[in-house]
């Protein structure tokens, strides 16, 4: 999916996740969880040079690539290292959410926000990875153990079918902000 779907699907996700898990919370709350969640259904691509978060911020699909090259040494091949850097690999998997609360976990240390900001990002990155699995190309979900390749459907990436799915985020964003002015979320 194109970064425009993903990142209509975090602000959903956040939108969601802040009046209806998180009840009676300020405008201000709600804004920062969908700013994280937005992030987080952004930061998969990052192994992917030319998507919309390394557009803006080019040195992280480098520095990503690096430290992920670093990790491997000494653990496989060339084929394999280049598995885990190239577009859909580790940063489309379970293990990638792991990798990050273990990334995180001394910041958790300070207290439950910081551990609500993780589960935030990792609502993004899930949304992400749900629209990935449903395209043609699929996800590697358990890079770097296994090369496989889930797909659940025959969506192409900018085809029509994800104009549509973004029509349809598009459609629950607007719901759910008319439920948040004239009243609760049922």
């Amino acid at each position: 999916m194109l970064g425009k779907t993903h990142g209509a699907a975090g602000v959903l996700s956040g939108l969601l996740l802040a009046n209806y898990v998180f009840k009676d919370i300020h405008i201000v709350q709600t804004i920062g969880i969908v700013a994280v969640t937005t992030a987080g259904s952004l930061f998969p691509d990052i192994d992917h040079g030319n998507s919309t978060l390394t557009n803006r911020f080019p040195q992280i699909s480098h520095y990503f690539s690096r430290y992920l090259t670093s990790c491997t040494v000494g653990f496989g091949d060339a084929k394999y290292t280049q598995s885990l850097i190239s577009h859909r690999g580790y940063a489309h998997s379970i293990f990638m959410l792991i990798s990050l609360f273990i990334y995180l976990l001394p910041v958790l240390f300070f207290g439950l926000d910081y551990f609500l900001i993780w589960v935030f990002l990792s609502v993004g990155i899930i949304s992400h990875l749900l629209l990935d699995v449903v395209t043609i190309d699929g996800i590697r979900l358990f890079a770097p153990f296994s090369n496989k390749k889930f797909s659940l459907t025959y969506i192409r990436t900018g085809g029509i079918e994800e104009i549509i799915i973004r029509l349809l985020i598009i459609t629950g964003i607007i719901y759910v902000i008319y439920k948040i002015f004239v009243g609760a979320i049922y």
